[in-house]
């Protein structure tokens, strides 16, 4: 797999106009960039129209699999990667992994940025971070997360340039997947992820009532925020 990112893909499902503000912002970074790459999307109907946007039919792709595997890997397992659960499914249990799924199995050995449908197109680098100490964290620590006791506080921490740039959002990512390290540390980067402003990325407040926020007040705003 090369470390080049040669595609941006979204996952969504029923919320076509996030979808579209999602995806015009990065035509337009694109556009006035220099770049061109192509645009995917697993999860909505496969007859939804944004312009420059290729959807990826679930069902289509579930049944290509099944014939071109046949005696390789049970249907059942290529269904459920793409559909989850039946029984899940009836309780309404958001399908994100699945789309996920949808993407990886159609863009195979292709390094791709993926965004959610509701993320803008705008990039900064929070200050003190550097690509190296982004990398090397020996302890392997789960999502950080830095919690605020309100939105304005949160928006004065995180300021963007006036145009999104693109470009040194893709070669920082582009230069950790391709990072191979030697000895103990041997091994290739196969999945990098950026913080989102603006979205704790939880489905529910579980882990912040695990986590050791030490002032009650910020605690209590941190599971309503």
């Amino acid at each position: 797999m090369s470390p080049k990112i040669s595609a941006i893909t979204w996952v969504s499902k029923d919320r076509s106009k996030l979808l579209e503000r999602s995806v015009g912002g990065f035509r337009d970074a694109m556009r006035r960039e220099g770049y061109d790459l192509p645009f995917f999307v697993a999860g909505p109907d496969p007859k939804t129209a944004i312009d420059g946007l290729t959807v990826i039919d679930k069902l289509e792709l579930c049944e290509r699999l099944i014939r071109e595997t046949k005696d390789m890997v049970p249907a059942e397992t290529i269904q459920f990667a793409l559909f989850g659960a039946p029984e899940l499914m009836k309780l309404g249990i958001v399908d994100t992994g699945t789309n996920r799924n949808a993407l990886l199995l159609s863009l195979v050995s292709t390094s791709f940025l993926c965004v959610d449908d509701d993320a803008l197109c705008q990039f900064t680098r929070v200050e003190g971070t550097t690509d190296s100490n982004i990398l090397f964290d020996s302890r392997l620590r789960a999502l950080a997360s830095v919690y605020f006791k309100s939105k304005g506080e949160c928006d004065r921490v995180v300021v963007y340039p006036e145009e999104a740039a693109l470009g040194d959002f893709l070669s920082s990512h582009e230069r950790m997947l391709a990072w191979q390290g030697s000895g103990p540390s041997s091994g290739k980067v196969a999945v990098t992820m950026s913080g989102i402003h603006g979205d704790s990325g939880f489905g529910s407040p579980r882990q912040i009532f695990l986590s050791k926020i030490n002032d009650s007040e910020l605690y209590k705003d941190a599971i309503k925020n």
